[in-house]
């Protein structure tokens, strides 16, 4: 008998004979049955038709007052309807059947008669095949205590190592002294014979506590701490009992090991974030070194209780004149952490930083510092969001960033040097004519997109421009140098009769 205690019968009972009648609908959700699937059962032609004759003769001329809903698993059908192909082993078969009213009236009372006949001996009715599926909700509120123990029942986050392997855990912030649990939970369904997961953390920053989950009955989990001199490592062994070295196994994952994570104090001020980094290992495998050193999870821990945190510039604008010059430009970076009783706190060292958009502005490693570099697309922003973290506090910047419009517009005060009539120098071969001289200027506009793509401008129209020529006098160039040549002033000088060009050549 399947039972759906989510559904709800809708019931019309009129309370007086002859017309005693009880009509139940019961509607079956539509996600229940796969789009396109058959509906008939598995019968076979000679099966199906003398259901379908019986069908026909049991209902000429009857009234039916009740439908009944059951599984073809834990009841006695008939033989025609206990036919399974073995491909629907994740799929229960779906009938109904039908019974009549009671034949005295006067002795029923005025409701809803249940069939007598036992239910072997019923008509049963085909209605679909339902496909079984997980139930991610259930899963979670089955998981076994002692996960839930080894996360302490808070909510946690999710990390993935790789298809098989993994991890629950806190980012925090957490006071220290309050140890983060990590549950680490590996799938069954994969060929190898054994596996071992690594974390890797600096030494000195945290108190590691392993122990195995006594729970699984796929594994035997040893474990095992190595300690370097500059890291902490510690390896879960996971060897797959024989009985289920043949057997596909669970798809969800279960728990192996619980790892309690703590920030010793000594090691930090306010606040401190370590960074772990976790590598699985299979046998049979190759297992080359990780790129960037693995999968990294981060545990945040600090010695007060943290609201909020928030991050302070000097400015909310840099220019980005190192695409011209080559030279970074940088701008400060504080986060101060606010505590419960109102007290700033600077936690700088302690956060992780991510700008929106490396191709406009960069952060550096430790979160200080706001630059660029020259190595940008070229295109500004008027607000370039960089967000800093501890835990699962966030705090974020808006930066107006201004790159330059290329090309430069590079002028001369002359665009023809004559030689000076009657001005001659000794060339060492002989004397030669001296040339006029021409000023050198590089006009910029700086510029920034909105966040609907349209264009800004630092000096407020495109009609104004920057004098960026001390910017790029040491990328100034003359394509022929035979006919002129820049001083250090970046005057043109002619030499030659001849024609040339001068440009940037960093652009």
């Amino acid at each position: 008998m399947l039972t759906n205690h989510s559904l709800h019968p809708f019931l019309l009972s009129p309370s007086q004979p002859p017309l005693g009648l009880c009509v139940v609908t019961l509607a079956l959700p539509k996600d229940w049955f796969e789009a396109g699937q058959t509906s008939q059962p598995y019968l076979s032609p000679k099966q199906r038709a003398r259901r379908t004759h019986r069908h026909r003769t049991r209902n000429r001329g009857r009234r039916h007052d009740g439908v009944v809903v059951i599984g073809a698993g834990g009841i006695p059908f008939p033989g025609a309807l206990r036919y399974s192909p073995a491909h629907a082993g994740d799929r229960i078969q779906l009938y109904y059947s039908l019974f009549g009213m009671a034949s005295n009236l006067k002795l029923a009372p005025p409701r809803c008669v249940q069939d007598k006949l036992p239910q072997s001996q019923r008509e049963l009715f085909y209605i679909a095949a339902v496909t079984l599926r997980e139930d991610n909700k259930r899963n979670k509120a089955n998981r076994t205590k002692e996960e839930i123990g080894c996360c302490n029942g808070q909510e946690e986050e999710e990390l993935w190592l790789d298809s098989n392997v993994l991890i629950r855990y806190r980012r925090g912030p957490v006071r220290a002294g309050q140890p983060i649990g990590v549950s680490v939970n590996l799938r069954a369904n994969f060929s190898a014979e054994f596996v071992v997961i690594r974390l890797k953390v600096k030494k000195g920053l945290l108190s590691l506590v392993a122990q195995r989950s006594l729970n699984s009955d796929l594994w035997v989990v040893n474990l095992e701490r190595t300690q370097g001199s500059k890291h902490d490592v510690i390896s879960i062994i996971c060897h797959k009992l024989a009985r289920h070295m043949d057997n596909v196994g669970p798809t969800a994952p279960q728990q192996v090991a619980c790892l309690s994570v703590d920030g010793l104090r000594r090691s930090f001020g306010v606040a401190m974030t370590v960074s772990a980094s976790w590598r699985v290992e299979y046998s049979g495998r190759k297992n080359p070194p990780p790129p960037h050193g693995g999968v990294v999870s981060s545990f945040s821990f600090t010695d007060r209780e943290i609201v909020g945190i928030s991050p302070i510039t000097e400015s909310g604008m840099i220019i980005n004149t190192a695409i011209l010059t080559s030279e970074p430009v940088s701008l400060p970076v504080i986060v101060l952490a606010v505590g419960h009783d109102g007290k700033v706190s600077d936690i700088t060292a302690a956060v992780k930083c991510q700008s929106s958009n490396d191709d406009i502005v960069k952060v550096s490693s430790d979160c200080s510092t706001l630059f660029v570099d020259g190595s940008e697309s070229g295109v500004g922003s008027t607000c370039v969001g960089v967000e800093f973290l501890l835990g699962t506090l966030s705090g974020s910047l808006c930066l107006s960033v201004w790159a330059p419009v290329v090309p430069l517009r590079v002028s001369l005060s002359d665009n023809e040097l004559s030689a000076i009539e009657g001005w001659n120098h000794d060339a060492g071969n002989g004397c030669s004519p001296v040339y006029q001289r021409s000023t050198v200027q590089v006009l910029t506009q700086f510029s920034a997109q909105g966040g609907q793509g349209q264009l800004t401008y630092l000096l407020g129209s495109s009609d104004w421009f920057v004098d960026a020529t001390e910017m790029v006098r040491n990328w100034l160039r003359v394509e022929n140098p035979r006919v002129a040549v820049l001083d250090k002033q970046s005057n043109l000088i002619g030499l030659h009769p001849g024609k040339t060009s001068v440009h940037v050549s960093n652009i």
